[in-house]
């Protein structure tokens, strides 16, 4: 995991990974890979897809491609739902 991007981003991340069993939007969460939570949280906080490329070393297509499967999972429709989602699984405060 790079070094580089905002400290508060990656914890959000981790957080999401260590959750529990429990509602609803928490267990959508739980479905998303480790590469996947760190896309949504980095585009819940409005970065660009080819910021988050840049931060996590990977291409503007990988972004994209792992985006269409966190809307999928995550049953949103666009980009701008995300932190409402990712904040309903115990992300409050963090967005």
């Amino acid at each position: 995991m790079p070094r580089h991007a905002e400290s508060g981003e990656f914890a959000a991340a981790a957080a999401v990974q260590q959750q529990g069993q429990g509602a609803e939007p928490q267990r959508d969460v739980e479905a998303l890979t480790e590469a996947e939570v760190r896309i949504a949280v980095l585009a819940a906080h409005g970065n660009t897809n080819r910021e988050i490329a840049s931060k996590l070393f990977v291409t503007v297509s990988t972004v994209e491609q792992h985006l269409t499967r966190i809307y999928r999972k995550l049953n949103v429709k666009r980009r701008r739902d995300l932190p409402a989602k990712l904040s309903d699984s115990s992300l409050t405060g963090t967005m």
